[in-house]
C-alpha cells in the first residue's frame, strides 16, 4: 500500500489559484481518487487556506470552495 499523500496550504492554494505546481497537485488528487485513497491536510493548513481565501476573495468565495451554499452565512464569525 502506498504512503498517504499529505498536502500543505501552498499546494492547495496553487491548485485553487491555477499557479505554478497546480498540475502536479491535480495529478496527485486524481491518482488518489482513482485508487480511492485519501489525501490528507492538517487542520492548521486547512485553516490557513480558509483565511487566505477569505481575506483575498471574501466569504462567498470560501463558501463556494468549501461546498457550502453561498446564501448561508456563518453567524459565529
Amino acid at each position: 500500500m502506498p504512503a498517504a499523500q499529505v498536502l500543505d496550504s501552498h499546494a492547495l492554494l496553487a491548485l485553487l489559484g491555477d499557479e505554478s505546481g497546480a498540475e502536479a497537485v491535480a495529478a496527485i488528487l486524481e491518482k488518489a481518487g482513482l485508487r480511492d485513497q485519501p489525501v490528507h491536510m492538517t487542520e492548521a493548513n486547512y485553516a490557513e487556506v480558509q483565511h487566505i481565501i477569505r481575506r483575498k476573495d471574501g466569504d462567498a468565495a470560501w463558501r463556494t470552495i468549501a461546498g457550502e451554499p453561498a446564501s448561508i452565512g456563518n453567524p459565529s464569525r
